[in-house]
């Protein structure tokens, strides 16, 4: 699961502020299919992430494993609001994780929060704060790129219903900071992430429009 929240973050586009005009799904999640290998507790799949922007509105399709998830994010007056899915999860953006396309430069900085609310009543909080602090050339299957380098840093808690407690162990997994490293090339979006000291990652390996 901490994957996979990790990933929605990452995969699709949000931005801080209630500003319709800053939402910009073309700069870093253009429409198109874009294939990554992906390695996490010592495995290594593939993974497709299929996007379609219309307007303010970016439809988010990845499958894992023959797993497919369905992602649709809106612009709302709180920022980005996503929707994973009828009867899975649902998560709520309040502040986002990427800024408009023309205000990335290095140095450019910016705080994130995500709440995410699973069908067993347990919720899962997110804040983070993200630094542009590079812009530097990157190689992948893909491609050779000049990518923006992101370095976040998120603190994560969970929270079980009243009426529940969590697994021993459960909170103090749950309830820590961990570091991300992300490159985003403009018109092509996320090439490459790194996280947990490289205890997972996600490569580019194929673009098609």
């Amino acid at each position: 699961m901490r994957l996979q929240t990790v990933l929605a973050g990452v995969l699709a586009l949000s931005v801080p502020g209630a500003a319709h005009a800053a939402c910009d799904p073309g700069g870093f999640m253009p429409s198109g299919t874009r294939t990554y290998s992906m390695t996490a507790a010592g495995r290594t799949t593939t993974m497709t992430s299929k996007s379609v922007v219309k307007g303010d509105t970016v439809s988010v399709e990845s499958t894992v494993d023959g797993r497919v998830t369905t992602t649709t994010w809106t612009c709302t007056a709180k920022g980005i609001t996503a929707n994973l899915g009828a009867g899975t999860t649902a998560m709520q953006v309040d502040t986002g994780s990427l800024p408009p396309t023309n205000a990335w430069r290095v140095g450019t900085s910016w705080p994130g929060g995500s709440e995410l609310k699973m069908a067993s009543g347990m919720t899962v909080t997110g804040t983070s704060m993200s630094r542009v602090t590079a812009l530097e050339k990157v190689t992948t299957p893909a491609g050779t790129y000049t990518a923006f380098r992101v370095e976040t840093s998120t603190k994560t808690s969970m929270k079980a219903p009243a009426e529940k407690t969590l697994p021993p162990g459960m909170a103090a997994a749950m309830n820590q900071t961990s570091k991300t490293i992300t490159w985003y090339v403009k018109g092509v979006g996320m090439v490459k992430l790194s996280g947990a000291g490289g205890k997972y990652s996600l490569t580019l390996t194929k673009v098609s429009r």
